[in-house]
């Protein structure tokens, strides 16, 4: 088993070192957009409410997740140009959490 997790990191090591940069926040916001996709269903299941709306707590938690996520991919990838940090991986981000939250309510209700 710790020889089958040991190729696995080398694997993913190995995939992830041939990427760019560009390639590697819209990985890091992509694997952050499915994340959040979860919580986000699970904050619409058991209909939690901070604002106004559960709809309107989903979308403002969005918001926060994404603007920290730009201090993850600047951690994670050292770039420091605002348009790799904030814009590239801004669609990714997003579709890829309300397509996760969406899927996820089609099959559980």
């Amino acid at each position: 088993m710790k020889m089958m997790t040991e190729q696995l990191r080398e694997i993913i090591r190995d995939f992830y070192s041939k990427l760019d940069e560009e390639d590697r926040v819209v990985l890091v916001r992509f694997i952050i957009g499915l994340i959040y996709g979860f919580i986000a269903y699970t904050m619409y299941r058991f209909n939690i409410t901070i604002i106004v709306d559960n709809s309107y707590t989903i979308w403002f938690f969005s918001f926060i997740v994404y603007l920290t996520s730009g201090f993850i991919v600047d951690r994670v990838i050292r770039e420091k140009t605002l348009f790799l940090l904030f814009i590239r991986g801004l669609l990714t981000f997003f579709l890829t959490w309300i397509i996760v939250a969406f899927i996820l309510f089609d099959l559980f209700g």
